[in-house]
This record gives structure tokens, sequence and C-alpha cells, in this order.
């Protein structure tokens, strides 16, 4: 009871701070686009930079967006088998499905972790003007990758977290 309390306590925070960073993103690209094209239509000028950081926004909103989606429960699934088949089985194959959901991204954040690494060892760059560090776009995937794989096993581990998680305010 009190793991499962900590799990849910965490989860929350990780949300909170989750939905600051997709809402700044979101503000960034916003701002960075508008400012892209006010200035390609006042000065006929445009800057590649401003493009760039545009995209990595775009990017990191993505994958935080993905684990907000995760906890609320509005992630991609394929729900036609859930109405096929009983209510006991359909708790089996959502644990199931956590379960796959917990064994690739976990892989996946092993594998986005050793290319961030990487390409922070390579000092790999981004080709253009504002040549940043590719590490740095990439760096936001294996946390996001390893938050979905600890929901994913909490709730085949325990079903009642699915529904109290998304259920719970976000403040």
């Amino acid at each position: 009871m009190r793991v499962r309390r900590w799990i849910l306590g965490l989860d929350r925070a990780i949300l909170r701070v989750d939905l600051v960073m997709v809402g700044s993103c979101l503000i960034a690209a916003v701002l960075l686009n508008l400012g892209l094209v006010v200035s390609r239509l006042l000065f006929s000028y445009s800057a590649n930079a401003t493009e760039e950081l545009s995209v990595y926004a775009i990017i990191w909103m993505v994958f935080l967006g993905m684990v907000v989606s995760d906890r609320m429960g509005h992630h991609i699934e394929v729900d036609i088998l859930y109405h096929l088949v009983s209510a006991r089985r359909r708790v089996v194959l959502r644990r199931v499905a956590d379960t796959l959901q917990a064994v690739a991204c976990l892989a996946l954040a092993v594998l986005t972790m050793r290319t961030v690494l990487f390409t922070y060892r390579i000092g790999e760059i981004s080709l253009s003007t504002l040549q940043a560090p590719v590490w740095l776009l990439m760096a936001v995937m294996p946390p996001c990758f390893l938050v979905l794989a600890v929901r994913g096993l909490a709730r085949a581990v325990d079903p009642s977290i699915r529904a109290e998680a998304a259920s719970a305010p976000t403040s």
C-alpha cells in the first residue's frame, strides 16, 4: 500500500512537470514560428536557427506529450479487442498490453540512452547554422520511454493503478 501511494505520488509529480514542459515547448514553438513568419514578411529574412529551434521544441513536445497521454489513458489502443472479450479477459488483455509496453519502452529507453551518449561522445552537431549538439535534441527520449516502461509495469502488476492515475487531479 505504501509503495502504491509512492508510485501514484511520483506519477502525479511527473505529470505536473510534464504538463509545464509540454506547455513551454508549445509556447516556444508558436513564438519561434510567429517570429519567423513576421521576419520573412516584413524583412524578407529567414533564420535557419529559428526553424531548427522550433523543430526541437516540437520534438520535445511530442515525446513529453506521449507521457501525459499515457498517464491520462488517452494513448493509442486497439480497443476493439476489449469490446469482444469478457470483463475478466479484458483485465488480462490489458495486463498483457501493459507488460508489452513496459518491455518495449524499457528497450527503447536503453537504446535511446545509448544513442544519446554516443552522439554526446562523438560531439555530433546539427548541420544548420545553429550547429546545436544533437544529443540535446535526443535527451528527452530516454526519460520519456523510462517513465512509460515503469508506468506500464506498475499497471501490469496492479491494474487498479490505471483508473487511479487517470482520475487523480494534477494539482
